[in-house]
């Protein structure tokens, strides 16, 4: 599921996204489900492995299982609207947005420990662009910090760049 909420400042908004995964069934040839990484935009209806997965601060597939949850929360705020070209390249900087994230999540198999449980928080710099006279990209730059519950990963940070927004 996904919710956007507007913040009470022009064009920011609250964005809010849950996802929930479960497989049943013999062990062998269950489905698990990935938890970890910065991947784009997951499709509404797709129910892939790593559907749930969006957890930044950590390696994608960094957690498996076959349940898995993720809760995910950014403010998304305008930072301007250049509207500028780049001398006669085909490339259009429409718009420039910042966003702060927190994210939390787990994977497991019998049955979760709350204390167990995988945070990400972070901030992203993101540049809406108009590529190649009409083709619109969101480029995405960021840091994130993850932190594991059960302490089976280190604390860590990770910068990244993607193409396209979180979801």
């Amino acid at each position: 599921g996904r919710a956007y909420l507007p913040l009470g400042l022009p064009h920011a908004v609250a964005a809010l996204r849950g996802a929930f995964g479960a497989g049943s069934g013999d062990p062998m040839v269950a489905r698990a489900f990935f938890v970890g990484g910065v991947e784009e935009n997951r499709a509404l209806g797709a129910f892939g492995s790593d559907t749930v997965g969006l957890l930044r601060g950590f390696p994608d597939t960094a957690f498996v299982g076959r349940r898995a949850a993720v809760l995910n929360a950014e403010a998304r705020l305008p930072l301007g609207w250049p509207q500028r070209g780049l001398g006669t390249w085909p490339i259009f900087l429409r718009a420039l947005h910042a966003t702060t994230f927190l994210d939390v999540g787990h994977a497991w198999n019998r049955t979760p420990r709350w204390r167990d449980r995988k945070l990400g928080y972070g901030v992203e710099v993101s540049a809406d662009v108009t590529a190649g006279f009409g083709l619109p990209l969101t480029w995405t730059a960021g840091v994130a910090w993850g932190e594991d519950g059960a302490r089976r990963v280190a604390p860590q940070r990770s910068f990244y760049v993607r193409v396209g927004r979180s979801f």
